[in-house]
């Protein structure tokens, strides 16, 4: 599967990483949790997790600004972490576990998670983890 983004084309980007991700989701729902996979099965899961990861790191990326600018309305709202992970979830679906998954984790022994922590990194990386030109 091709990772990479167009630059300057947010909207077709959003809608695929929106695809990548369901895609991911259905094929999770048909495995079992994961200290029941098998072996082929976890390499199915993790190459599946792979190239959403891929996908959202290139999307972070390519579109920090744009994305902070939408859920934080122009830089004039200051959410906290969790606000803005949530904001990210409804506004850019894919690009951060739904507050579903984050739930669904947290009631699970960390042998049985899918490990959804790894991609509200790499969004808070992308969005949180550098400064804007002039220092904003």
């Amino acid at each position: 599967m091709t990772v990479s983004v167009s630059p300057g084309r947010l909207d077709a980007d959003r809608v695929r990483l929106a695809g990548v991700a369901a895609d991911t989701e259905r094929l999770l729902a048909t495995l079992p949790q994961p200290r029941l996979r098998t072996a082929g099965q976890r390499a199915e899961a993790a190459a599946a997790h792979d190239a959403a990861r891929r996908l959202r790191t290139a999307f972070m990326n390519a579109y920090p600004d744009q994305v902070y600018d939408e859920l934080t309305s122009g830089r004039t709202r200051h959410p906290r972490l969790d606000e803005l992970v949530e904001a990210a979830a409804h506004t850019f679906p894919g690009l951060v576990p739904t507050p579903e998954q984050v739930a669904r984790e947290r009631s699970r022994a960390q042998v049985d998670q899918e490990g959804w922590q790894i991609d509200q990194g790499i969004f808070l990386r992308g969005c949180c983890g550098r400064r804007r030109p002039g220092g904003t």
